[in-house]
């Protein structure tokens, strides 16, 4: 496999005959000073990698991304052939990166999580930071126990999964709403 010419930026022309020179030369085509530094790499002939696996027969599909590796499965998406390396299996579905981009960004795969909402912080927040002022839990505490029934089934934090804080945010707001109704309760019969 050839290597493909070296371009001015500018022009396009082929600068074959100004490589690895010491100083600035004209462009060929646009006359712009150029200097241009090439690897010997660029000459030799292109090695496909040990890891991946080439095309041996000539009637092996090959990969649409790596048309030298041999393609092993298509995406479920598109119809692309894909080599292992290409290939993201997901819910036993075999899909390319292009249309798992695709399906990331417009919402398609519901398995597939970019972000988890801790409501479990959110539940506790609500229960323990009113206990500083004693008014603002008329309302936090009915919504931390809100929260903790509505969100008790979704997934917790990363790092420490449980429902442990859920179940301190319950407790704290429900002693709270308890306190409340039996304050009510007293002016209420006094």
């Amino acid at each position: 496999m050839s290597a493909q010419p070296v371009t001015c930026a500018k022009c396009r022309s082929p600068l074959g005959d100004l490589f690895n020179a010491a100083e600035l030369r004209p462009c060929p085509g646009c006359a712009v000073p150029t200097l241009v530094e090439v690897f010997p790499a660029l000459f030799r002939d292109r090695v496909v990698g040990a890891m991946a696996e080439t095309i041996l027969t000539v009637g092996d599909a090959g990969c649409f991304f790596h048309p030298q590796k041999k393609a092993v499965v298509p995406c479920e998406g598109c119809g692309r052939f894909l080599c292992a390396l290409c290939d993201v299996e997901l819910n036993s579905q075999h899909l390319c990166p292009s249309c798992l981009e695709i399906g990331r960004k417009q919402g398609r795969l519901k398995s597939l999580e970019n972000h988890r909402d801790l409501h479990d912080r959110a539940a506790l927040l609500l229960a323990t930071l009113p206990l500083l002022l004693i008014w603002p839990s008329v309302v936090c505490s009915p919504l931390a126990l809100f929260l903790v029934f509505r969100h008790w089934k979704e997934p917790g934090d990363y790092v420490r999964p449980g429902k442990s804080r859920f179940i301190l945010a319950g407790i704290l707001a429900g002693l709270q709403v308890i306190a409340w109704i039996g304050f009510f309760l007293y002016l209420a019969i006094r």
